[in-house]
C-alpha cells in the first residue's frame, strides 16, 4: 500500500490478546497483500462497537466514536488461544465457552484458518472459561498449529 503511512496504531487498551492479534494479523495481511476486503472481513469477526476513520482525514467529527451502545456488532466470539501441541491434539485455555458442535476457526499466521466442528470434550457437553480452563480437542493433523493461535467461533 503506497499511501504515505509510516505506522498504524492500533487501540488495544484494555483489549484481550486476541483482539490485538487479529487486528495485528489483518493490518499485516492488508498492508502485504492489498486485499483490504479480507481484512475488514478479519475486522468485523472481532467484537467491537464498528470502525470509524479515526484521525485519517483529519480532526474527527462527533460521528468518530459510537456514544449510543456499549454492545459488540460483531456474530462472533474469541474461543480460545493453543497452550499446547501435540501430534493428536492441540490444548486450548478457553475464553469462551465451548460445547460439542460449536464450529471454531483458528487463525493460522498469515491468511490461513482452519475450521473444525467439537465433537468430543472429554466426555463433556460444554467446557466453560475461566482462569485456568482449558480443553483438548483431538485432531487429526497439528502440523500447523503453534501456541499463542487465536480461535473465534459464532456466538
Amino acid at each position: 500500500l503506497s499511501l504515505g503511512v509510516d505506522s498504524l496504531k492500533i487501540e488495544g487498551r484494555m483489549k484481550s490478546e486476541y483482539y490485538v492479534g487479529s487486528v495485528v494479523r489483518a493490518y499485516r495481511n492488508a498492508i502485504d497483500t492489498g486485499d483490504i476486503e479480507t481484512g475488514m472481513r478479519d475486522l468485523n469477526i472481532l467484537e467491537s462497537r464498528g470502525y470509524t476513520a479515526g484521525f485519517f482525514a483529519g480532526a474527527p467529527n462527533a460521528d468518530a466514536q459510537n456514544y449510543e451502545t456499549r454492545d459488540s456488532k460483531s456474530e462472533y466470539c474469541a474461543v480460545g488461544v493453543i497452550a499446547e501441541v501435540h501430534t493428536d491434539h492441540v490444548i486450548m485455555e478457553l475464553r469462551n465457552e465451548i460445547k460439542l458442535g460449536d464450529e471454531i476457526s483458528f487463525l493460522l499466521p498469515g491468511t490461513e484458518k482452519i475450521s473444525i466442528v467439537i465433537n468430543d470434550l472429554d466426555g463433556k457437553q460444554k467446557a466453560s472459561a475461566g482462569q485456568g480452563n482449558a480443553v483438548k480437542i483431538p485432531m487429526t493433523d497439528t502440523s500447523k498449529f503453534q501456541p499463542l493461535i487465536l480461535a473465534y467461533k459464532r456466538k
